[in-house]
């Protein structure tokens, strides 16, 4: 049986580096579920194609180029600001509204002031990138839930049940 997926979209080389490793260090993520990551949206577009029904979580910024989104959308992305979110609500959630998300950014703030509406409702956990600004959302128990790469670790095992 294939194992399920975590997709990662990030366009930060450090951040993608530290948190694929973070997420590959954990035993019962490595041997339960493949991590993807993506540091471009039409990379990811084509990983989440291609693994339809194997994706278990996506985490992503929300702070990257808009390269990737069509012409009528970019100016959803108030200046690439919520490039994640404009992917996230026209590429996933269309296809999958109950897919969970961690978004993982610094711009969560301007996401849950201009697209409150949007976001109402789904299935989404939001983790400030070296804060955690949203204390109800999958609480972790351990000492080490506030400080950054950790932080997502404890979020990613809470969602997955691990």
């Amino acid at each position: 049986m294939a194992k399920k997926k975590i997709l990662y979209l990030e366009d930060g080389a450090s951040d993608m580096y530290f948190v694929v490793q973070v997420l590959k260090k954990d035993p019962a993520i490595c041997s339960n579920y493949d991590i993807i990551a993506c540091s471009r949206l039409d990379i990811a577009k084509d990983e989440f194609n291609k693994n339809k029904g194997h994706i278990a979580l996506i985490v992503t910024d929300l702070n990257m180029s808009d390269d990737f989104i069509n012409k009528e959308l970019k100016q959803e992305t108030y200046g690439c600001m919520l490039t994640g979110w404009v992917w996230l609500e026209h590429y996933v959630l269309a296809d999958n509204p109950n897919l969970p998300i961690i978004i993982y950014s610094a711009f969560i703030d301007v996401l849950k002031k201009e697209k409150s509406q949007q976001i109402r409702d789904r299935n989404i956990c939001f983790l400030g990138k070296g804060i955690d600004i949203d204390e109800d959302a999958y609480e972790c128990d351990d000492e080490n839930e506030n400080h950054g790469f950790e932080a997502l670790l404890c979020k990613v095992k809470k969602i997955l049940n691990i």
